[in-house]
């Protein structure tokens, strides 16, 4: 029970200075990291569409899998055009 209000904390404090490091441009390596990360473990703990017997919840689950993983190389890419070489 504590570890995942620790989790829900953790969270909401990557996902709030990701977004504000994007829109402020400050940081910005960092908060792609953040949110990257975010990201990565929301899509393996809540998205779990192997684990699902019911087709239509596990095409739905698969699609926001997708979905996070599109997001994911979105920002990535952002972050590489922003490293000047």
């Amino acid at each position: 029970m504590l570890a995942s209000k620790l989790m829900v904390k953790l969270s909401g404090i990557f996902l709030c200075l990701g977004g504000l490091s994007l829109i402020s441009g400050y940081f910005l390596l960092f908060g792609l990291g953040a949110l990257c990360l975010f990201l990565v473990i929301a899509s393996f703990t809540i998205h779990k569409f192997w684990a699902i017997k019911d087709r239509e919840i596990m095409m739905l689950e698969s699609m926001h899998f997708a979905k996070n993983w599109a997001i994911i190389f979105e920002l990535l890419y952002i972050g590489d055009s922003m490293i000047e070489i």
